[in-house]
């Protein structure tokens, strides 16, 4: 078995074992690629995301872990804290020096994509976090847009309180 082989049958062991955080390091110690991706993308901190494993997540704060990877559609974790809804994993996430200004995929904002999710904890955290509350998608649409388009009225209600401005709703 080459090098490459054995790294690649160890790093892929670390996403099966994400709940198991003492074997992780384990894996970690004996060679295991942190930041390896599946032939589709999945790496050991989504799935960490994914079960919403904060904790652990903060463990690993002191490898090469890339809280910036995407996968092949261009999602990152932060989507996937989004995706899930797990507030405590995005905070952690945070806290790891995850850019909030960065897609989530492909051209998404962050706050737009907790808006489509009428994640109001979610949203409200982003808000606390300062990202830009006029930013746009790649389709030039605001997080106030989304709101609209989507009908999220609590929504809708925090974002003008926060100083949104009415968007162009000329669709």
């Amino acid at each position: 078995m080459s090098c490459n082989t054995l790294k690649n049958a160890l790093s892929s062991e670390l996403i099966l074992n994400a709940t198991d955080i003492q074997t992780v390091k384990q894996l970690l110690m004996n060679g295991a690629e942190i930041n390896y991706q599946s032939d589709e993308g999945w790496c050991l901190l989504f799935e960490l995301v994914s079960l919403n494993l904060h904790e652990e997540i903060a463990s690993l704060c002191h490898t090469r872990l890339n809280v910036e990877i995407t996968d092949p559609k261009g999602r990152n974790a932060l989507f996937w804290s989004i995706y899930h809804e797990h507030p405590q994993v995005l905070k952690t996430l945070i806290t790891l020096g995850c850019d909030l200004t960065r897609s989530v995929t492909n051209g998404l904002p962050a706050l737009h994509y907790a808006v489509y999710k009428n994640n109001i904890e979610i949203v409200t955290l982003l808000l606390e976090e300062d990202v830009d509350i006029e930013s746009k998608d790649h389709h030039n649409n605001t997080a106030l847009a989304y709101a609209y388009l989507y009908e999220r009225e609590e929504v809708i209600t925090l974002l003008t309180q926060r100083g949104a401005r009415t968007p162009n709703l000329d669709y």
